[in-house]
């Protein structure tokens, strides 16, 4: 789960990056996922990568 907000009732039981920026508020990368895409979370170096086609971020 990736998230810009709060999330209650499975901390701990999933992965998760919470309090993701830039928001999606804000027209952050994470404002245009969609269900399905495929991301890679690496918490080593704090970085998030989008996986795929990446016509949707860049239209």
């Amino acid at each position: 789960m990736i998230t810009d907000g709060r999330m209650s009732g499975a901390s701990g039981k999933i992965p998760a990056a919470i309090h993701v920026t830039p928001e999606a508020l804000d027209n952050g990368s994470i404002a245009r996922l969609q269900d399905g895409d495929i991301i890679c979370l690496d918490a080593h170096v704090c970085k998030l990568t989008i996986l795929g086609d990446l016509a949707q971020f860049n239209a």
